[in-house]
């Protein structure tokens, strides 16, 4: 893993929307990174661990060789990674977020498949806890993970979808990067479904990650693009979502709202006569049509 750390290293700027390490970090490691933030499932792994550990230190019972040696790489396969990228989170440069260290959940699941073999000592108690672990990670399945913005909060397959639906071939793109939220920039979102927006004419596109060797495109700020702009009949603007906007509307020349609405993404468009015509609100993303 060495040569892969080294190269990590050398491209933590790429992540600088990292928070520092904090209080938040103790939440992150216990509650999501091994379980998807869901407290009762945390809780109920807690119980089963700690009724285990009581099991083996003030009974007779004793850890078989193998699932000794099964539960000292499963806490070797938690510990480890996280010790180390936590301390040089705080000490060097903050790179932990609980999402890179999925691959520890797995241990997780060794240690508690040990704590349940040892306090199951008929078939049906395992049955019985393991249904038990099924009830209480149910709400967070059906309600958090299961929901159209799942992922973080990201809304990248309905903006796809709507555009993929809503824009004609040749009709003009301009991706607004004045955005509140991280990680950012706003252009990421067309990597994600890249065949959604090839017929549309991206005006902002400048430099591609991949040409720069880099996590994201570039993007064009729009006074830069005000001559193209203005050979357009119909351009789709994707920006920052509105809550205080309704989730769609359409009208002959609608306001902006306010996040919008200071921007030069909405500044250089109605200077040259563009009018709002439709908006769609979505999680962390508004899509915007307008026309001549």
């Amino acid at each position: 893993m060495a040569p892969f750390g080294i190269e990590v290293v050398g491209q933590v700027q790429q992540i600088k929307w990292i928070a520092p390490i904090g209080h938040r970090t103790i939440e992150d490691v216990v509650v999501q990174q091994y379980f998807e933030r869901s407290p009762p499932f945390a809780i109920l792994s807690a119980l089963v661990i700690a009724a285990a550990l009581a099991v083996w230190l003030c009974t007779s019972a004793t850890l078989a060789a193998h699932d000794r040696q099964l539960l000292t790489l499963a806490v070797a396969w938690l510990v480890i990674p996280t010790t180390l990228i936590v301390i040089w989170s705080a000490l060097v440069h903050p790179v932990y977020t609980p999402r890179y260290l999925a691959f520890t959940a797995p241990a997780m699941a060794l240690v508690l498949g040990v704590c349940i073999g040892a306090l199951a000592i008929k078939p049906w108690a395992a049955m019985a806890l393991v249904s038990l672990f099924a009830v209480a990670a149910a709400p967070n399945y059906i309600r958090a993970q299961r929901n159209p913005y799942a992922k973080y909060g990201m809304d990248y397959s309905q903006v796809a979808d709507l555009i993929n639906a809503k824009a004609a071939p040749g009709d003009c793109l301009l991706v607004n990067d004045t955005v509140t939220f991280m990680p950012a920039p706003m252009r990421p979102l067309l990597a994600a479904r890249p065949d959604a927006y090839r017929k549309l004419f991206d005006l902002t596109l400048w430099q591609r990650a991949t040409d720069r060797n880099d996590v994201f495109d570039t993007n064009l700020i729009p006074e830069v693009v005000a001559t193209p702009l203005s050979h357009c009949g119909v351009v789709w603007i994707i920006t920052q979502a509105d809550k205080s906007v309704p989730d769609h509307e359409q009208g002959v020349a609608l306001p902006p709202g306010p996040l919008y609405g200071a921007t030069p993404a909405f500044a250089v468009p109605r200077d040259l006569g563009f009018r709002l015509v439709e908006r769609w609100q979505f999680n962390l993303v508004q899509v915007i049509k307008a026309e001549k």
